[in-house]
């Protein structure tokens, strides 16, 4: 369903113009809590980060569960990269709070890698690699923030 949300986003935006973009997120400390309490509470803690993050994006964006602890938020109507930088900033602050059944000292944060969609001929599985690669970077740097892929 992901990539057939991003084929009607890369046109719907190529025709009216519209900047789209791909938020690549991936879970830093998840396997902590998967590994200490249980995959039950490591699935309920998947089902809340979903939640928290559709709960943040507007009704008509995609939020989608990769595997494991990866997701994709696909957002429209963004401005550019201003929009696209506060939306990363309110996705990370909606899972810094506490998890219910998780000791408060073990912290969820996420990297997230963002996609804007402003190059010809883009095609969906280069979205998601390019919000991947850059959510890389922010794994590689420092955790808990966001990256934008560079354009073209």
């Amino acid at each position: 369903m992901l990539y057939d949300r991003l084929r009607q986003a890369i046109r719907l935006g190529a025709r009216n113009n519209e900047c789209r973009a791909g938020f690549f997120i991936d879970l830093d400390g998840f396997k902590a809590i998967n590994e200490r309490f249980s995959h039950k509470t490591g699935d309920r803690v998947l089902i809340e980060v979903g939640e928290r993050l559709s709960e943040t994006v507007r009704k008509s964006d995609t939020v989608a569960r990769l595997g494991g602890d990866e997701f994709f938020v696909l957002a429209f109507g963004l401005e550019g990269k201003a929009d696209a930088c506060h939306l990363a900033e309110k996705l990370l602050k909606a899972l810094r709070g506490p998890l219910a059944g998780v000791p408060s000292e073990l912290l969820l944060r996420a990297s997230v890698g963002i996609c804007l969609f402003l190059f010809p001929g883009v095609m969906p599985a280069n979205v998601v690699h390019r919000a991947d690669m850059a959510m890389y970077e922010v794994k590689e740097n420092l955790k808990d923030g966001y990256c934008l892929a560079p354009e073209g």
